[in-house]
């Protein structure tokens, strides 16, 4: 989906693959865009770990003009197991040789805090310029997919959190975005701070609201509003109340003005 989005705006998109194979992503890119599918999308199958292909793939890189790769995925793709600092370090010396920017998809373990880093390993997380956790909904429908970033090297802020509804009718699937905030499932993944933001976003409420509607302690909303309220980077403002009660509201970025 994400190929052929960059593909309709004109760039040259590679998908590096050592999952699946030409068939089964040229029957998951016609479900996704029907007869109107990009054409920029070259698939290449790789089978050797990217320390190997990297030859190959840098004659592709020139002779097809890419501008942009996917690469599924990396745990194939790695020449010693995957959560190595020598796994990550070669893979992306590799990848640096082909000059182009990348998109690498990689599994987590399942061991502690192992959504916060691919394969839990420092040098995967610490290599990439921004890395990203997915997360799908188990039961609901439309199945829902959370994108939580977890690094983001050049950016001032973390991006907010979003999602995709991905509902299949038939033989097309759609992605259509939506808040992480809305789906009960994948809001629990949100911190205090991104869920009071969320609700936010339709007017103000006072902190004993703010709890109930978060479900958690209301000196947990006041820890969180002190701590917004202040500083330079402050997003939030007390609002006093004709009857008494103060409420918060956000802040319209780069202004004093309540959002």
């Amino acid at each position: 989906y994400l190929a052929g989005l960059l593909s309709q705006q004109g760039y040259h998109v590679a998908l590096f693959d050592w999952e699946l194979d030409g068939r089964d992503h040229r029957d998951r890119y016609g479900s996704l865009f029907g007869v109107d599918m990009p054409a920029n999308v070259f698939y290449t199958r790789c089978s050797r770990p990217m320390v190997h292909e990297v030859d190959r793939l840098q004659r592709i890189v020139r002779s097809q003009q890419i501008d942009y790769a996917i690469f599924d995925s990396v745990g194939f793709a790695c020449h010693e197991a995957p959560e190595t600092a020598a796994a990550a370090l070669g893979y992306f010396q590799a990848v640096r040789r082909l000059g182009i920017g990348g998109l690498h998809i990689a599994h987590i373990t399942k061991g502690e805090q192992g959504d916060q880093r691919p394969f839990g390993s420092t040098f995967w997380h610490n290599s990439a310029r921004a890395t990203y956790f997915l997360k799908a909904t188990e039961d609901a429908s439309p199945r829902t997919v959370g994108v939580f970033c977890r690094k983001h090297s050049i950016a001032k802020y973390l991006p907010r959190p979003f999602g995709y509804e991905v509902v299949v009718d038939g033989d097309r699937t759609t992605f259509r975005r939506c808040e992480v905030a809305d789906v009960p499932e994948l809001a629990q993944r949100l911190t205090v701070r991104q869920r009071m933001r969320a609700a936010l976003q339709h007017g103000s409420l006072s902190a004993e609201e703010l709890a109930a509607a978060l479900d958690v302690p209301v000196n947990t909303i006041y820890t969180t509003a002190r701590r917004g309220t202040e500083g330079a980077h402050a997003w939030l403002t007390r609002i006093p109340g004709p009857d008494g009660v103060t409420r918060f509201g956000l802040l319209a970025r780069g202004s004093g003005h309540v959002q």
